[in-house]
């Protein structure tokens, strides 16, 4: 999938079987594709380099006036290299509080199986243990925190559990 550009047919086909795995199965094989599958092979090594670039030169233009001409641009990267994508898009929005609703806007056309990356993803980010989740001050919530809390709660969460 990494090595197909932006074919939301095949993405859609590998959802029609990994739908039928348990979450904690399927966010396993996400964690596995993350961490192992990219460093396994010289051309996925290639790939994940180009994709995250690609990752960050949209997540740079991206804002309100832009989102309606990046949508196809976020699609075909969210379709064939969904981990890298949202990785990025995540540690963005948890760097700059404006960034969630356009990036909530952008994701249109993603597909199911790219939303369920998504909440792993999303997931993945609020259970590291190493970012605090309060300031040095130990009263107020951290800033990273804050700024990903409006993007959990626009989060289309309805599609992707009921499409399971």
């Amino acid at each position: 999938l990494p090595l197909i550009r932006g074919n939301a047919v095949c993405t859609v086909e590998i959802w029609n079987v990994m739908r039928f795995f348990e979450t904690t199965v399927r966010w396993r094989f996400y964690g596995e594709w993350k961490t192992h599958m990219y460093k396994s092979h010289p051309e996925l090594r290639v790939r994940a380099v180009q994709a995250d670039r690609e990752a960050i030169g949209i997540l740079r233009r991206l804002s309100s006036n832009t989102a309606e001409t990046l949508l196809g641009p976020v699609a075909k990267l969210a379709h064939g290299n969904p981990i890298i994508f949202f990785t990025a898009a995540v540690n963005q929005i948890m760097a700059y509080d404006n960034l969630a609703a356009v990036v909530i806007s952008s994701l249109r056309y993603v597909t199911t199986m790219g939303f369920d990356v998504l909440l792993y993803i999303v997931i993945e980010a609020l259970a590291n243990a190493d970012k605090p989740r309060v300031k040095d001050d130990g009263v107020n919530i951290s800033d990273w925190l804050q700024s990903v809390y409006p993007f959990i709660n626009t989060l289309p969460l309805r599609q992707v559990l009921t499409h399971r």
